[in-house]
């Protein structure tokens, strides 16, 4: 049975890393409906796809302030 992870990121506006999750799941469904979740965010742009398995958050200058990607273990 595989186990599927979660990991968030969290940065600083200075561009550090702030705060960092990671949230393990026994099904790949419960980890991407817990991912889509997390993007649920709606004053931040999004890059990328959850189906990729990264997805990045963008402020509106530009500066990267979320990344949540999604693995196998």
């Amino acid at each position: 049975m595989a186990t599927f992870e979660v990991e968030t990121i969290y940065y600083t506006s200075q561009g550090g890393v702030k705060t960092k999750e990671c949230d393990l799941f026994d099904n790949r469904n419960n980890a991407l409906a817990h991912m889509r979740s997390k993007l649920s965010r709606s004053d931040m742009i999004k890059q990328g796809d959850v189906t990729d398995g990264l997805v990045k958050l963008l402020d509106d200058r530009g500066n990267l302030r979320q990344v949540v990607k999604f693995g196998k273990l």
